[in-house]
C-alpha cells in the first residue's frame, strides 16, 4: 500500500494534481488544491484503490482526512469516489464532527450524501472512529450553523488569501471560532493568525 507521495507537481487541474517520482508523473486525486502550484514541493497522505481494470491514488493533505476516508470507505455502499466527492465538496472537519454527534440531519445536508446514506455512516461509524486514529472518543463542540459555516469559509479564505496553505488555514479558522462568544471576521483575523503562526 501507499502511504504517503512526495515530489514536485508537474500538472494541476480540478481535483487532481500529477506529481513527479523518480521521473514518474503519478496521478493523485486530491480533495483540496487551493494552496498547491506546479513546481511546489508537496507531501500528501495517500490511499491506493486497487481494482481490476483501475488503479486510482487519492492523497490528503492531513494524515487525519486521510483516516477519515479510510472510515467512510468502510461503510458499505460508499465506495472510493463517493467518500471522495463528500470530502471534495465538504470541510473534512465538518463531516467527522456531524459523524461524531450523530447529527445525520446536517450530515445528509452536505453535499454528495443523502439522508438514506447519512443514517448508515452515523449508524457503522458510530463508536468506531478511533481504530481508524481518529479521536472519535474526545467530547466534540456542537455542529456548526449556517452562519458559522460562512464565517469560517470567510476567515479561512482570508487566511489563504495571505498566503497560508488550505490545511494550515482551515486548522487555524476551526481553532478560532472554537475560542470564546462570536464575533466578526475582523475581529476573528488577528487570533486566527496567532493560531496559524503558532500552528496549535
Amino acid at each position: 500500500m501507499i502511504r504517503f507521495i512526495s515530489g514536485p507537481v508537474r500538472g494541476l487541474s480540478a481535483g487532481a494534481v500529477v506529481i513527479e517520482v523518480g521521473g514518474l508523473g503519478i496521478l493523485v486525486w486530491v480533495t483540496d488544491t487551493a494552496g498547491l502550484s506546479v513546481g511546489a514541493t508537496v507531501k500528501l497522505a495517500t490511499h491506493l484503490m486497487v481494482r481490476e481494470d483501475e488503479l486510482k491514488l487519492y492523497g490528503f493533505k492531513l494524515a487525519d482526512e486521510l483516516a477519515l476516508f479510510e472510515a467512510l470507505i468502510s461503510v458499505p455502499g460508499i465506495g472510493p469516489g463517493k467518500a471522495y466527492t463528500l470530502l471534495s465538496k465538504n470541510p473534512w472537519r465538518t463531516v467527522l464532527e456531524y459523524i461524531v454527534a450523530g447529527d445525520t440531519r446536517r450530515l445528509a445536508g452536505c453535499q454528495g450524501i443523502g439522508a438514506k446514506v447519512a443514517d448508515t455512516v452515523v449508524r457503522e461509524l458510530s463508536g468506531k472512529l478511533s481504530k481508524f486514529g481518529l479521536k472519535a472518543d474526545e467530547p466534540t463542540e456542537a455542529p456548526l450553523d449556517d452562519a458559522e459555516q460562512k464565517l469560517l469559509a470567510d476567515l479561512k479564505s482570508a487566511l489563504v488569501g495571505m498566503g497560508y496553505k488550505a490545511g494550515e488555514a482551515e486548522r487555524a479558522a476551526h481553532k478560532t471560532l472554537s475560542k470564546g462568544p462570536k464575533k466578526t471576521l475582523a475581529e476573528l483575523i488577528p487570533v486566527a493568525l496567532r493560531h496559524a503562526a503558532r500552528r496549535d
